[in-house]
């Protein structure tokens, strides 16, 4: 919600109001300016970034007698990245502002193995790049005494499942507690929203309950899946477009396939960066300052570990198989560090939903609009976490919701729906081979000892063409997008 750079030497001096933000002598702090969002400043500078009317996401940061933080609030819907470099603090919304201060070698190697092989990004301060660190929800960072440094929040262990009275509306009480928690954003609200839609049960909800809070239609964007996939979600898309009156705008989700080389890449950005850009970029052209999305449903039903069948459990707690063409050095990385990763805390909803959040921040931000993630709401994850598990099961609370907002059992239990699997496996199989071959055949990560180029090639052009290999398309995935990051540090710091 702010970008930041601050020389040591100002942290005592006097700070003044500009029409950017707040500068000190050679520092400034510029906070993310936007219709839904408001500044609170006071004192020497305590200053809070929050959302307008309840206050549900904000970031304050305080200087005082020397002496810098700054607090996350709870929901972690854009987070802040910081580095230290000669004695200045900078700080971004966008990590990818923050590569010309990365250097030559920019890695962090354990979180880069646990990427490597299991695309995996815990929520935690520490990033893929080495010095640049992450404020998670409620974290608290400090600086410079004993260098930059970031605190932990207590934990917060989600609900177990509970038993039921006899008269529970489950169903009643997800729309009372979703409905709620949006009149946050839209009471009061001189704004337009806008609502992303695919066909399924989160976006749906939401969609839905929105509509029936605004005075005027709400507007919808979805992207429309190929072949017969498209085909049954158009289907479902019609029916709600035709029962709330959204104004929708829809796009084929196969007109922007992933994967196109770009100048701005981050490894843990949204895959399907292309097509959901063109999507936000038509939202924002058409007004919209707040879009509301889905981000947060599929952690609400989750099974517990001890709901899982046995083999399940033994999938859960196995660790992945690192690709041949990975270098002991990363298998040793990945295998020795499984139990010890730096991990934040557990919070109010579920860390798979931070990064999420993390994944998409900048892009809505990029352009101008602030993503809303009702389903993420902590109340209606305390309640669905503590159902019984026929509840959560095959997600028969959100099913049960759509009925009850009036949509047709083939919304709410359709017999198949759309994925973004066969764009995916396109991008990585055909249209992007050649970008891909050229990345791999003079890899930066073979240069900095993290795997064998040779025996890469050789994995790609097999996965490429069909043939059987130890290998998952995500795992080729990851090699790809730090490639295009490393290229994208170099070119930052030429520019720099």
């Amino acid at each position: 919600m702010l970008k930041l750079r601050i020389h040591r030497r100002d942290l005592a001096s006097a700070w003044r109001r500009t029409s950017a933000g707040w500068t000190a002598g050679e520092s400034t702090i510029i906070p993310f300016r936007h219709p839904a969002l408001e500044e609170v400043a006071e004192g020497c500078l305590e200053l809070t970034i929050r959302e307008i009317g309840e206050g549900l996401e904000q970031t304050t940061l305080v200087i005082d007698r020397g002496e810098l933080s700054i607090t996350a609030g709870s929901w972690g819907t854009a987070p802040l990245y910081l580095i230290e470099r000669d004695d200045v603090l900078y700080g971004n919304w966008d990590v990818a502002e923050l590569y010309p201060f990365l250097g030559g070698n920019p890695l962090d190697e354990e979180r880069v193995a646990h990427f490597l092989v299991a695309f995996s990004r815990d929520c935690s301060r520490r990033t893929l790049f080495s010095g640049v660190l992450q404020l998670t929800e409620r974290a608290t960072a400090r600086w410079p005494a004993g260098g930059l440094r970031i605190e932990y929040p207590n934990a917060i262990p989600l609900p177990r499942p509970r038993r039921l009275r006899p008269d529970a509306d489950v169903a009643g009480a997800m729309q009372e507690i979703i409905t709620e928690s949006m009149r946050r954003w839209i009471d009061g609200a001189t704004w337009t929203f806008g609502a992303e839609l695919s066909s399924g049960l989160d976006s749906g909800t939401v969609a839905a309950v929105a509509a029936s809070l605004l005075d005027t239609p709400l507007r919808t964007y979805g992207l429309i899946m190929p072949g017969a996939e498209g085909e049954g979600q158009r289907a479902r898309r019609d029916e709600m477009i035709a029962k709330f009156g959204y104004i929708d705008t829809a796009f084929a989700a196969d007109e922007n396939l992933p994967l196109t080389p770009r100048r701005r890449v981050v490894p843990w950005e949204e895959i399907y960066y292309e097509a959901i850009e063109r999507l936000i970029r038509r939202a924002a052209s058409d007004g919209v300052a707040v879009l509301f999305n889905g981000l947060g449903g599929d952690e609400l039903c989750a099974q517990y570990y001890d709901e899982l069948a046995e083999d399940q459990q033994q999938e859960l707690v196995a660790a992945e198989v690192a690709p041949s063409f990975l270098s002991a050095r990363v298998h040793d990385a990945y295998r020795d560090t499984i139990l010890t990763l730096d991990r934040a805390p557990a919070a109010p909803i579920p860390s798979s939903a931070f990064e999420g959040f993390a994944a998409g921040a900048a892009l809505y931000l990029r352009n101008g609009i602030w993503p809303v993630a009702p389903m993420s709401t902590p109340e209606l994850v305390e309640l669905c976490r503590m159902l019984p598990i026929e509840w959560r099961e095959n997600r028969e609370c959100h099913r049960q919701l759509m009925l009850r907002l009036g949509c047709s059992r083939n919304v709410a239990y359709p017999r198949a729906t759309e994925s973004f699997s066969p764009l995916f496996d396109r991008a990585m199989r055909s249209e992007s081979r050649p970008m891909l071959r050229t990345l791999f055949a003079e890899s930066r990560l073979a240069d900095l000892g993290y795997l064998d180029r040779d025996r890469l090639l050789r994995v790609y052009d097999d996965y490429a063409d069909g043939r059987p290999v130890a290998c998952s398309d995500t795992q080729l995935y990851a090699v790809a997008t730090i490639e295009m990051a490393l290229r994208a540090i170099v070119t930052s710091g030429d520019r720099q």
